[in-house]
């Protein structure tokens, strides 16, 4: 326990000895006597070099554990992610909640895939005290996430940065696409530290972009403690969350937000 699905996956799931899943659940055990909580690493990786992932979600599901009565609902059983390298200590887990959806970094780029980097991922799995000995297997690690393919990835919103590149419109009237290097003060994403891209001042202006990307003309909402009080906005059909680098968009702050400054 538990066991790791995905509906059609595609990534590839690793343990610590980065050895494959390959449909075998992950293992935990434990002290049902006293009760205790036991962590594991596992990484996910990507092996196809035609494809990259966004907007990638690992969320931990107790069947029939999870209920509004606190935290480990009525079993005491439960599931808790982290995303990282370094093993989390107490009081980091103590700001998750059990049951929490996390969002991993993008898996590549429009430009290229990413075949290399093993992305680890922590899960804290609680039992409680006076269980029987018992094989449990109603829990579960479930992974959603957007398929794209390299170099298809939102040419329109990229043709709208380069026109307004080329009419030198930033000063005045640039509403976006940004990238913002921020922490995210907001929903899922609260906490983690990075570039958001494509980003856009006025939400009317995001869901135009959406709506260029064969979206349905919807966005969302991103907040950040180095900006407080502006809100951003980001096309739901191209989702970058706390990456490494902008993905070549203008950084808000810096090259834009108080003027263009070129070379």
């Amino acid at each position: 326990m538990p066991t790791i699905t995905g509906e059609n996956l595609r990534l590839v799931l690793y343990d610590y000895n980065y050895e494959s899943y390959d449909n075998r659940p992950l293992r935990s055990f434990h002290n049902g006597h006293t009760g205790d909580s036991q962590e594991h690493l596992f990484f996910v990786r990507n092996h196809n070099s035609s494809k990259w992932y966004t907007n990638i979600q690992l969320t931990p599901v107790v069947i029939g554990g999870y209920d509004d009565r606190g935290e480990f609902g009525t079993t005491g059983w439960g599931v808790k992610l982290m995303y990282g390298r370094r093993r989390p200590t107490e009081e980091e887990w103590d700001y998750v909640k059990t049951g929490s959806t996390i969002i991993i970094p993008d898996i590549g780029t429009c430009e290229a895939a990413d075949t290399f980097t093993n992305h680890p991922i922590w899960a804290r799995i609680y039992c409680p005290g006076g269980e029987a000995a018992q094989i449990r297997e109603n829990m579960q690690i479930k992974i959603k996430y957007s398929v794209k393919e390299v170099g298809s990835c939102s040419r329109s919103i990229r043709n709208m940065l380069t026109a307004n590149q080329a009419t030198g419109s930033y000063e005045e009237n640039y509403d976006g696409p940004y990238a913002v290097y921020g922490t995210s003060i907001l929903g899922v994403t609260a906490g983690n530290t990075g570039y958001y891209y494509p980003l856009y001042i006025t939400e009317a202006s995001a869901n135009l972009a959406d709506n260029a990307a064969d979206g349905e003309q919807s966005s969302h909402v991103h907040s950040f403690s180095q900006y407080e009080g502006v809100n951003f906005y980001m096309p739901d059909s191209d989702m970058n969350h706390y990456q490494s680098s902008n993905g070549g968009y203008p950084i808000y702050g810096t090259d834009l937000g108080s003027g263009y400054d070129s070379e």
